[in-house]
This record gives C-alpha cells, sequence and structure tokens, in this order.
C-alpha cells in the first residue's frame, strides 16, 4: 500500500508517469472566536444576543472526533535550540477547563474553535483523504504514526483543528496505533512567527503599524472614524476585523453600520498591515522570521532519503505563517488567509528516472507556477534554488531574532500592539 499510484499528468515532455513520493500541508485553524472583544458597545446587535462562549464546543470528550495524543517537548530555552528539556505526551482535552480568556473581558473565550471550526477541519480532511488516500494511495486508509506525521502549534484551536483534519481523514473511532501531535510550548515555537521570543518580528510588525497611522490606509481609517465614530488613535484595523469575520462566518448580526463597503474596506486595511511587516523595506527579514524555519523543515523533508520518514506531514498552525508562505510561493492575493487555508508541497518522481524529481505547490487547492519554473512541476533543485532565499535554520533563526532592524518606533500605540495570530 505504501507504494502511491502512479500519475499520467500533462507538464510537458518527460512529464509523463510521475509518481507522488510525500506531501506536506500547512494549513490555518478553522472558525474560532475573536481574540478579543474589541470594541464591544459596537456588538450588541439583535435581541437575542449570543455569546462566544455558547459557539465553543464545552464537552470534554466526544464519539465525532477521533482520539488524540498531544506529545510536547520542553527544551528548556527560550530559543528552542538547545540543551534537553522535558517530555510529556498527555490526550488532548477540550471543555471550559482548557479555554484561554482574553484580558479585555474574563468571561471571553480568546481565540477558541468553534464547532462550525472544528466541522471546517472535518471537510478539509476528508479533501485529503480523497487527494492523499482514495485517488494517490499515498498513505493507508487506516491512521498509522510512522505514515502521517501531524505537528501543531501550542494552542487549543490549532491542536483541535488537526483533531478535526484527522478525523475528516480516517474516521472518529479510535485506531489500532495512537493519534499522536507533536508540539512545544509556544515560548519555544520557531515554525511561526513569534513575538514572545523574536525581537526582530516585533519590531517588523510594531513598524508596520506605525505606517497605518501614516498614507498607507487614511481612507479606510476615514471610513472608519465617520462610520464607526471610534477616535483615530483608538483605529485597530486587525482586531476590528477579527470581530468582523468571526461575526460573518457564524451568521451572528453586524452593526447596521457597517456597510459590505466599511467591511471590504476594514478586511483590506488589515491584510495591508499585515503584509506590510514581510513586504516592507525589510522583506527579506520579515520572511526569514515570519516563516524560515517552516520553509526550512520542508526543504529538509522534500531532500530526505531516510526510507522510514513519514509520507505525509500535517501543519496545523495561524495565519501569521499562511500568509508569507503564500507570499514566499508567489501565491499572494491580497487578501487575509481564510479559515483552514492551506498550502501544499507536493515531491513526485519520475518513474523513468528515479534522480528526477519534481516540487508541486498549491495553495488552497489552486496549482502555483514558481518563477523560473516552467511548469507547475517545478524540478526540485530548481525549486530549493528558489526557496533558499527566504529559508533559514534555527540557529540562524536565533540570531536574527536578537538583532535591531530599526530604532525605537515614536508611536506609543505601535509599542503595546500584539502580535495577531
Amino acid at each position: 500500500w505504501l507504494r502511491s499510484k502512479t500519475l499520467a499528468t500533462t507538464g510537458g515532455a518527460g512529464m509523463d508517469n510521475l509518481q507522488l513520493v510525500s506531501a506536506q500541508v500547512v494549513f490555518r485553524h478553522g472558525a474560532r472566536t475573536p481574540i478579543h472583544p474589541w470594541r464591544p458597545e459596537l456588538f450588541q446587535v439583535g435581541e437575542n444576543a449570543v455569546s462566544w462562549a455558547d459557539l465553543v464546543p464545552a464537552e470534554e470528550e466526544h464519539s465525532t472526533r477521533i482520539p488524540v495524543n498531544i506529545h510536547k517537548v520542553t527544551r528548556g530555552s527560550r530559543s528552542s535550540i538547545s540543551s534537553a528539556g522535558s517530555e510529556e505526551t498527555v490526550p488532548l482535552r477540550w471543555g471550559r477547563s482548557t479555554w484561554f480568556y482574553s484580558k479585555l473581558s474574563p468571561k471571553h473565550p480568546s481565540g477558541e474553535l468553534t464547532e462550525l471550526g472544528f466541522q471546517q477541519a472535518v471537510e478539509l480532511g476528508k479533501e485529503l483523504r480523497e487527494r492523499y488516500i482514495i485517488r494517490n494511495g499515498l498513505v493507508s486508509e487506516v491512521y498509522s504514526p510512522s505514515g502521517v506525521y501531524v505537528r501543531t502549534s501550542n494552542y487549543n484551536r490549532t491542536k483541535q483543528t488537526a483533531q478535526g483534519v484527522l478525523t475528516g481523514m480516517f474516521g472518529a473511532h479510535k485506531p489500532a496505533e495512537d493519534v499522536v501531535f507533536h508540539t512545544v510550548p509556544w515560548a519555544e515555537e520557531v515554525l511561526v512567527g513569534n513575538s514572545r521570543i523574536c525581537n526582530t518580528y516585533r519590531q517588523l510588525f510594531n513598524h508596520a503599524e506605525v505606517s497605518m497611522h501614516g498614507e498607507l490606509v487614511a481612507k479606510e481609517r476615514s471610513m472608519v472614524i465617520d462610520k464607526l465614530n471610534i477616535p483615530a488613535d483608538k483605529v485597530q484595523f486587525v482586531y476590528l476585523r477579527d470581530v468582523l469575520v468571526g461575526r460573518q462566518a457564524h451568521g451572528l448580526p453586524l452593526p447596521p453600520q457597517v456597510t459590505p463597503e466599511l467591511f471590504d474596506a476594514i478586511d483590506a486595511a488589515a491584510a495591508k498591515s499585515f503584509h506590510d511587516g514581510f513586504h516592507g523595506d525589510q522583506r527579506i527579514a520579515g520572511m526569514h522570521v515570519s516563516c524560515g524555519v517552516m520553509l526550512n523543515t520542508v526543504l529538509k523533508n522534500l531532500k530526505s532519503d531516510e526510507d522510514d520518514q513519514p509520507r505525509l506531514y500535517l501543519y496545523s498552525m495561524h495565519d501569521s505563517l499562511i500568509s508569507p508562505l503564500v507570499a514566499a510561493v508567489g501565491a499572494e492575493d491580497g487578501k487575509w488567509p481564510s479559515f483552514c487555508s492551506h498550502v501544499s508541497f507536493e515531491l513526485y518522481q519520475c518513474q523513468a528516472d528515479r534522480e528526477k524529481r519534481y516540487v508541486k505547490v498549491a495553495y488552497n487547492d489552486k496549482d502555483v507556477t514558481l518563477d523560473g519554473c516552467s511548469s507547475v512541476f517545478c524540478p526540485l533543485k530548481e525549486f530549493e534554488a528558489h526557496m533558499q532565499q527566504f529559508a533559514i535554520d534555527a540557529g540562524q533563526y536565533k540570531k536574527l531574532c536578537s538583532d535591531s532592524l530599526y530604532k525605537k518606533p515614536e508611536s506609543t500605540a505601535a509599542q503595546k500592539a500584539a502580535t495577531y495570530l
């Protein structure tokens, strides 16, 4: 079963009879509650207001979820690179006792996966089942940790999203072998942009926040001030978008003054702010600290010749990783990544000449042709050459994160801005 089915492709001369030999899928978590209940007075809409807490599954266990264990490795340092620390494996739990709460509102579940978000993850898992189990035979219909490697950030929403994806792929019953997800404490996480441990990342997005007070989004800022009666120094596009998109996704009413035009303006302004962090005057550094270690991991997996390596790698992460990954592969559309957005990296091997290997990249199931590649099937060496400019290892990440790229910003609002996930 572990020999995947041969694909007949239309990639041009010499591209027939390619075999899919491995795949890596990096995805954003499903729909969740807002990080903060930003400007709650704007959202007291409707007679029967729904509490966000009512949308988050409260039960500890459920028969419609595949049972999962979380294997967490703590290395004992803030760099995620140093000497051994400790390891633990515990069941993945749901329920109110596991929730994070907003510092602005102690009763608000902050960034918790909703039932809708879990179902979105299940649907993504069904898509992956169709592609990698049924159509291509990359992995077995029966879950095995030797065939499927799962890595998540240490947040409830990413772990639970990965559980939904595995449920969609393999069903909700307990498999013969335990389902294991791998993670590290957030204070040691380097696969995704992390302001807690990376000064450079924090500086880049503080700098982007300062730019939001200039001409970049002046029109959008004026619209928000006028329509929502928010003081100029209180306009936070990212937080405002977070609440609006969350309500829209869950079918909750929006304030009547939030017209479709205003909604689109807020959405666009938030995306500009977010993207400026890795598209500004320090673009390469921004890409390095946003997705560099993830890309380095992708390249290592693609080049590995170990016989016992997994055939499918799943990474359950955040929009703060998806956005720069999309920029790195040239698929950026200027929009914020939606819930469960995903980037896939597939490795193919030529049956006639096994030394010839190709990488195919897709964003939300749309194939991407990288710069310098004549086809969506990019020779592995060309793919590596293109991505190497953005990829860094954990040691380089640690060094870069200790650098100072800018002088201390004058805007106190920017200094206080939290990195958004």
